[in-house]
């Protein structure tokens, strides 16, 4: 039976209550990869930093629930599929996040896919974002603060997945249109990873239209 993605206004309560939704693509051989879990954090060490063990001001109780971009990266190594997607739960803060108290606690959905490109060159890398602030002095310059700054993290967790050299990204593109209700961030994102899926597990082609309403950025 097929489950729908998650209808709350903003991102609530334990990560466990979305898998499901992730989950079930798995199902049907054609579809993209879809990774299973939501991502949340860079790596184990910083995971553990959310635990409420560490008697921090910002930890949260579902700190074990997402998982890392490590994890999320050695999945895509072993995914053949033309079309790998992911979806993040990331810090909306951009400042260090040790120093942030409960501003830390904020969270933000977003998501990602790599799909490989037509003609066999590598592969672009496609970032959803329900809240895109587009700065048009920026447009060419892959991973300029002023373009990915919602939030700080994305900007960090895109810029590892461009330089993943198995991933061989060629092209980046960013979303440009907000949608509406400023905390359905949520809702949006599942409602995109569910278009991505229903296109199938094609390679990119030009004037595709998965990427109709992104922006291309390119090298500096």
């Amino acid at each position: 039976m097929y489950r729908p993605g998650p209808t709350q206004k903003n991102f609530k309560g334990s990560g466990d209550k979305f898998h499901p939704f992730l989950e079930q693509f798995s199902q049907f051989p054609e579809n993209p990869f879809v990774h299973r879990r939501c991502i949340g954090y860079m790596n184990s060490k910083e995971q553990r930093e959310w635990s409420p063990q560490r008697r921090r001001s910002f930890s949260v109780k579902d700190w074990n629930t997402y998982d890392t971009m490590e994890n999320f990266i050695t999945t895509l190594r072993n995914s053949r599929k033309r079309v790998r997607i992911g979806e993040f739960v990331t810090s909306y803060s951009l400042l260090n996040w040790k120093t942030l108290g409960e501003e830390r606690t904020r969270r933000h959905a977003w998501a990602v896919a790599i799909i490989k490109r037509e003609g066999g060159r590598g592969n672009a890398l496609v970032v959803y974002c329900s809240q895109p602030e587009p700065c048009d002095a920026c447009r060419n310059h892959l991973l300029a603060n002023e373009y990915l700054e919602r939030p700080w993290y994305q900007r960090e967790m895109v810029k590892v997945l461009r330089e993943e050299k198995t991933l061989d990204i060629r092209e980046v593109w960013y979303s440009t249109e907000k949608e509406s209700g400023t905390l359905m961030c949520v809702l949006h994102t599942g409602r995109w990873i569910e278009r991505m899926v229903w296109f199938g597990d094609k390679l990119l082609k030009k004037n595709d239209p998965r990427v109709e309403g992104f922006v291309k950025l390119s090298e500096p």
